[in-house]
């Protein structure tokens, strides 16, 4: 990848999808505790969440029939309409650590963390 961004964009508000971060050191609090988000792989997001989808927001699918592309795009919708999207605060990050599929579900466990200011310093 090429360390400068180039062609086309788009202006969008929301809350963008898994990321990568810019690889340097960061400072931040991690918990112990993992949590377990387990979310069906495909479906509709009307099945999902009735109240708040139509059958006009259509079919969802996480991982291919062949089981090898996952859309991982996709992951932030389906957790909000599963009712599954970590509650966290603004400076909190949820960051996954291990995907499992588990029959027709996918399970996503990872760990809550706080981003500190730079000035903090990590404990030993």
């Amino acid at each position: 990848m090429t360390e400068t961004t180039k062609g086309v964009s788009t202006i969008h508000e929301g809350l963008p999808t898994m990321a990568f971060l810019p690889p340097v050191n960061y400072r931040f609090e991690l918990y112990e505790e993992r949590y377990k988000l387990i979310i069906p792989i495909k479906g509709t997001f009307q099945e999902l969440d009735p109240e708040f989808f139509t059958e006009d927001d259509g079919n969802y699918k996480i991982i291919s029939e062949d089981g090898k592309v996952w859309n991982i795009s996709i992951l932030t919708k389906v957790l909000f309409a599963a009712k599954m999207y970590p509650a966290l605060q603004p400076d909190q990050l949820f960051c996954p650590i291990a995907f499992s599929l588990v029959e027709d579900k996918l399970e996503i466990i990872g760990q809550v963390l706080t981003m500190l200011p730079a000035s903090e310093q990590a404990e030993d």
